[in-house]
């Protein structure tokens, strides 16, 4: 079983198992209580903007970071990183983000 929530709140459910009635015992259903609480990421991107000033043509300038942290319960999926844009062929990009950010890193 396992539980893909489209909501963040807390859900419940009840799984009904009925078994017997055979050879003269009675169906019995058995109730499962099924709990769990729907969370969202937290997350923020800092800084939220980079200024690489004056830099002369065909020059590398200094890189700059951009840190992503995740303040939620769950871990953060992260789809894509990439630069958009007028210019974005003038800038790179590298990331060590993988796949998704730990809950609370």
């Amino acid at each position: 079983m396992v539980f893909k929530p489209t909501a963040t709140r807390p859900l419940t459910a009840t799984l009904s198992v009925v078994a017997g009635g055979g050879a003269g015992t009675p169906s019995v259903m058995q109730p499962v209580t099924l709990t769990g609480t729907g969370v969202a990421p937290i997350y923020a991107v800092s800084p939220t903007s980079l200024a690489f000033g004056s830099v002369q043509t065909t020059t590398v300038s200094a890189p700059q970071s951009v840190t992503v942290t995740n303040e939620g319960s769950g871990a953060l999926p992260i789809a894509s990183i990439k630069l958009t844009g007028k210019n974005d062929s003038q800038l790179s990009q590298t990331n060590t983000c993988g796949t998704s950010v730990p809950a609370v890193a």
